[in-house]
């Protein structure tokens, strides 16, 4: 009936509520855990790299690139 809906619409929207804010939550952690990969490659003076299984370079920070 329409208490037995609107009670599982409730349920519903606050399920996608806390999923929404699950997500938005591990989207923060991996921007600042990508933001101090970046500031830790950066700062260091030795070269970094990473390659592929073929050998191809998908990162490589400011000391490598001077390097070569």
């Amino acid at each position: 009936s329409v208490v037995v809906s609107s009670s599982l619409l409730m349920v519903c929207a606050l399920a996608l509520y806390r999923s929404d804010l699950a997500r938005r939550g591990r989207e923060h952690d991996l921007r600042a855990s990508e933001q101090f990969n970046r500031l830790v490659a950066s700062a260091n003076p030795d070269c970094i790299s990473l390659l592929d299984e073929d050998g191809i370079v998908l990162f490589g920070n400011d000391a490598l690139l001077r390097a070569h």
